[in-house]
């Protein structure tokens, strides 16, 4: 189901039950780039799915955004690719969301983040 066209024709899909995503603009051809680095893409959409999915409602994902905001961080790493915490705080709620509705506990998500930082660590460019 389309529930809005924006600017080039391009439309967005609906998602059921979440009324304020339905009418997400994509970027036009040339336009500023939505996010700094690949790992911000990737961390919007798994929160989009993970809503789509049923796993929390929007407006919780909100409630825990905002709280992530308030809370503040660490600065961004350099090495991300990212220069701003707005995406890292939306990886933050997820996390609180997901600890909260007993999908993964904190130990899960803590092993997991060491594992990745750990690789990430490890990686070599061979080109």
């Amino acid at each position: 189901m389309i529930t809005s066209t924006p600017p080039e024709g391009r439309a967005v899909p609906a998602a059921a039950g979440a009324p304020c995503l339905d009418a997400l603009p994509l970027p036009a051809p040339g336009e500023e780039r939505v996010f700094q680095a690949p790992w911000e893409a990737r961390a919007f959409a798994l929160v989009v799915a993970l809503h789509r999915r049923g796993v929390f409602p929007w407006p919780a994902f909100a409630d825990a955004l905002a709280a992530a905001i308030r809370r503040g961080g660490p600065p961004p790493d350099p090495a991300s690719g990212s220069t701003s915490p707005y995406y890292g705080q939306w990886l933050a709620a997820a996390e609180s969301l997901l600890a909260a509705r007993g999908v993964l506990d904190e130990a899960t998500l803590s092993a997991r983040a060491e594992a990745i930082a750990h690789e990430l660590a490890h990686q070599h460019d061979h080109r």
